[in-house]
């Protein structure tokens, strides 16, 4: 095979052979630009893309830890009065209509609710979780024909 490349080499004229060594001379960096150069680059941009997806979601793991620290200092205000009471007075100034509040033995209540939005609550429930100190021990929620959810949860006070 090389002999009959050497054949083929020496049968051009010196023009040709001089425009092949141009080509070649030009051919050989550019194989080497998109053979080489150009994928190790790619990869090296698709490395720093990871590197800096994962320096966010760091940065968002240190903002969310950060922010459970600030929601653990807060100063609780626990419910004053009777819990049953209280819970009621709560339910219904966020616009819930009770059906009944039944203390439980020890210090907690169970809330029953015959309709109720189910984000509306769910919301006024980690209020109340996270301001008034209250842990929820038993959640029942059925979905009525409408779009509501009948409710029964039972919640006491968060041990100190």
């Amino acid at each position: 095979m090389i002999e009959g490349l050497m054949i083929w080499w020496r049968v051009r004229t010196a023009r040709e052979r001089g425009l092949l060594a141009v080509l070649a001379i030009l051919a050989v960096p550019m194989l080497f630009w998109y053979g080489v150069g150009r994928p190790f680059g790619l990869m090296l941009d698709h490395e720093r893309m990871q590197r800096d997806d994962a320096e966010r979601m760091l940065g968002d793991v240190d903002a969310m830890a950060a922010e459970l620290v600030t929601l653990d200092g807060r100063h609780v205000q626990p419910l004053a009065g009777p819990l049953p009471r209280a819970v009621r007075v709560e339910a219904e100034a966020a616009g819930f209509t009770v059906s009944r509040v039944d203390p439980t033995s020890g210090e907690g209540v169970v809330l029953v609710l015959d309709a109720v939005r189910a984000q509306p609550f769910f919301t006024w429930l980690a209020t109340v979780e996270q301001r008034r100190g209250l842990v929820v021990e038993r959640l029942t929620a059925h979905p009525n024909s409408d779009s509501t959810l009948a409710i029964s949860v039972t919640l006491r006070r968060r041990a100190k």
